[in-house]
Parts: C-alpha cells; structure tokens; sequence
C-alpha cells in the first residue's frame, strides 16, 4: 500500500513528537523534583523552596513557618550573615551577583508571601542591574514577579522558552546536575546552614587577599577624578517605594562589612544618604557595623569576608538585634 503523508504523520512524526515531549517532562521532573531540592545552598534551591510551586505557605519544618526571618541580598549578604548566630528562624536568600535589580523583585515576592517576620535587607553601596545567573529563577518562572525581573530592559534575560513547562529547561539539565553534584561534594568543606553556604579554610592564605587589594587599588586610582556612580537613583526610589507600601513588616537594612580599602573608593552621594532616608519610616532601621579593627584574615577579598569574618559579624548582628527585640 502507498504510504500517503497521512501515514507518514500517524506512524513516524506524532510517535517522535510524543517521545520528545516525554523526555522533557521527564526533564522537567528530574529537575524540579530531585536535582533542585537536592542542591543544598545553591541559589535556585533556596528560591525554590520558599517561593516554588511545592513551598509551603503555612510550617512544614522549624524553618518554613510563617514567622520566618527572610535575608535579602547579594553574594554579601549570602555569605556575610550566618544565620544561626542571629536567630534559629532567619534564612538566608542572599542570591549571587544580584543588585538591587534583583533584590526589589525578591523583596516585593516575600511582601506577597504569607510570612509576617521582620525582613534583613543588605544594603550595598555599590549596586549593578544584574539579578545573577537566570538559572536561580527558572524553577520559580511561574512567578509574575520573575517574569517582570527578568524582562527588565536593565537585565534583559527572559526568554520566550522559559514560558513553557517543557522547554523551560532545555539544554540545561547537565548544568542543574552538576549543580547538585557539586553541593553534595562540597559539604564536608562548607558550611550549609539554614540558607548559608560558604567554605571553610583551616589556613588563610594572603596571597589572593593582596591580590584583591592591588586590585582594588588599581580601581580606585581609575576613578580617583569623579564619582564612580553604580547605583541607580530609580532603583533606591523603587527600594523606599515598596517598603513604605508594607509597614506591617519590619524592616533591618544592614551593611555587610566591607575591608578599610573600600573607603577609598569614590561613591555615588545618592548611595551614602540613602539608607538614612530609608530608615526615616517607622518599621525600618539601619544598622552599619564598625569592621575598622576587622584583621585581614577576617576577608576573602576586600568586598567579602570569610567564614571567620561571617561569624564575628553575625554574633555583633544577632545580640544588637537581640536587644532591640527584633523576634517580635
């Protein structure tokens, strides 16, 4: 018998076609259900639990209650502020290499939640329109909120797959797996705690340390003439905007200690007086630590402290909010 395009499409094409949508789904679920929620500390597991399809809106273990502290910030705050010297309810969502592009959008997704917690909000001095790797965002896509990030003219990362169930993470299960490899490996040397993730270092080694100070240097002499000006005017309006629209949730902006060096860098006037002006609403406060006698081998790198940098700021943060009855 003549086989007709008919029988082409029946017995060749649907059957590829229905296969393929299988092994998608079949990615999709691999992704969701087992390579995201199994990559401990990574940014889009951290997302994901707390604003995925599968989070919880009312307590499912000591962490996931309503009255969470929710942490807000970039690679500073991810690994400046160790939670549980400041409080066993506080989570960290610091997500990497996001401004304040990013954490606006994250923020105004926890004013959306259910959670009625005070927020710790990291404040940086110098910002940048970046959100991080899109990667920390797909497995939350679903959210308007994402959609309205990533299609910022400023960021410009959305794209028209992400805005389907099946495409959404094509190409990219490799990346989610190594992912998860990674963050099971590295444990034994990290320290993975409610949010927290950062590696641990017997010895410190000054070498890389100068190394970002010579860089450091050499940046500030670049800019020794004018203001080095990172910081978006509309992104600190967009930032006091939302945060006077919620004075039912408390609000902590703090600075993540930074090396002496930094000081010598030219800032934006708009980013020193900001978060003064930010503080000026009721249910905020800002809390800067002094970080003057910090040693070097309190440091990473001149904008990054180290684990044992992370724990002498946070115990300072904890017993400050401490005082001030911040769990209320």
């Amino acid at each position: 018998m003549r086989k007709t395009p008919a029988h082409f499409l029946a017995f060749y094409l649907l059957p590829l076609l229905a296969f393929a949508a299988l092994g998608l789904e079949l990615q999709y679920r691999g992704i969701m259900h087992v390579l995201v929620p199994g990559s401990e500390g990574e940014n889009h597991q951290r997302l994901a639990r707390f604003y995925g399809p599968n989070a919880p809106n009312k307590a499912l273990t000591a962490i996931e209650t309503d009255s969470t502290i929710i942490m807000l910030g970039s690679s500073r705050m991810h690994i400046s502020y160790y939670p549980p010297l400041i409080s066993s309810r506080a989570y960290n969502l610091g997500i990497d290499n996001c401004g304040l592009a990013g954490s606006n959008r994250l923020l105004e997704l926890e004013y959306a939640s259910d959670r009625k917690g005070p927020i710790i909000f990291n404040y940086d001095y110098m910002s940048w329109p970046r959100v991080g790797d899109v990667l920390s965002y797909l497995p939350i896509y679903d959210q308007a909120i994402i959609q309205k990030m990533l299609r910022d003219p400023e960021v410009n990362i959305d794209r028209s797959w992400y805005r389907y169930r099946l495409t959404r993470f094509y190409g990219l299960f490799e990346t989610y797996l190594s992912y998860y490899l990674l963050s099971n490996k590295a444990k034994k040397n990290t320290v993975v705690e409610q949010g927290y993730m950062n590696p641990v270092h017997e010895h410190w080694d000054r070498g890389p340390f100068d190394a970002s100070i010579a860089a450091r240097e050499a940046f500030n002499n670049m800019h020794r003439n004018g203001t080095y000006d990172v910081v978006s005017v509309f992104r600190q309006n967009e930032l006091y905007n939302l945060v006077s629209a919620h004075p039912e949730r408390k609000i902590y902006l703090i600075t993540a200690p930074l090396h002496c060096s930094i000081c010598e860098t030219p800032t934006d006037p708009n980013a020193l007086t900001f978060p003064y002006k930010l503080a000026g609403l009721k249910h905020v406060k800002f809390l800067e630590p002094n970080t003057s006698q910090y040693p070097d081998s309190f440091f990473h790198n001149t904008t990054h402290v180290n684990f044992h940098g992370a724990k002498a700021f946070s115990k300072w943060l904890g017993d400050t909010l401490r005082k001030g009855n911040f769990e209320r």
